[in-house]
């Protein structure tokens, strides 16, 4: 990956809202000092990298991205974005599938207590991790405006609190953030990050009799 820019302005003036140092910055983010100055200074980065700074100052990560120029290619992945929105408040699976290349790679996060958990590859494997997530919660419908996309280059950040209806039927929202890598006008790579420990203790996942590998495959 190329990475992205980091907006060093507005990453400095986070990081001092907050009362840190470059160095606290450095031991909160897990990251060595070196890397918080190259960010500062605009530098390019990896996108967990610039992750990690936007988690440790408490910030969206799309506040510490430098927006390039909209070109007509940003702007078309960013609509494929906005229907893969659609798609999942619809649970409309062709229209999912449709964004994602034939040799796409879906990764979902948690361990053996969330049964979404894993990494998927190809049309028939994502199928089953997003049924097997619709199986196990029913999320609220997330409306454009309540998310913040950010695109450049060949990757789009979709960011945003997800609704997340809990077994007595309230809802709670939990921070989500995805990242899509496009290959062309479909998506190759598509990572989903959010606090799975929240998750499980708010559905009150059991412990008990979870399975340990992932539902996708592990070549």
């Amino acid at each position: 990956m190329r990475g992205v820019c980091v907006d060093g302005d507005n990453l400095r003036a986070v990081r001092i809202l907050r009362g840190l140092t470059q160095e606290g910055l450095s031991d909160l983010s897990g990251l060595d000092v070196k890397t918080v100055r190259k960010a500062e200074r605009g530098g390019r980065l990896d996108l967990s990298t610039v992750d990690r700074l936007a988690v440790a100052l408490e910030t969206a990560m799309g506040r510490l991205v430098r927006r390039e120029a909209p070109d007509a290619g940003c702007q078309a992945r960013r609509d494929a974005v906005l229907r893969w929105l659609a798609a999942w408040d619809a649970r409309d699976m062709d229209g999912i599938l449709a964004i994602y290349h034939e040799r796409a790679t879906f990764h979902l996060p948690g361990g053996p207590v969330i049964p979404f958990h894993g990494i998927f590859r190809g049309h028939d494997e994502i199928r089953v991790g997003y049924e097997t997530a619709w199986g196990t919660c029913r999320t609220a419908v997330t409306e454009p405006e309540e998310v913040m996309i950010h695109a450049f280059g060949d990757k789009v950040i979709l960011e945003g609190p997800c609704g997340v209806y809990l077994p007595s039927g309230e809802v709670v929202r939990l921070w989500c953030v995805q990242i899509y890598t496009f290959d062309g006008d479909r998506v190759i790579d598509h990572r989903v990050e959010y606090d799975t420990l929240e998750f499980a203790r708010v559905m009150e996942l059991p412990a008990e009799g979870a399975r340990d590998e992932d539902r996708g495959s592990s070549r």
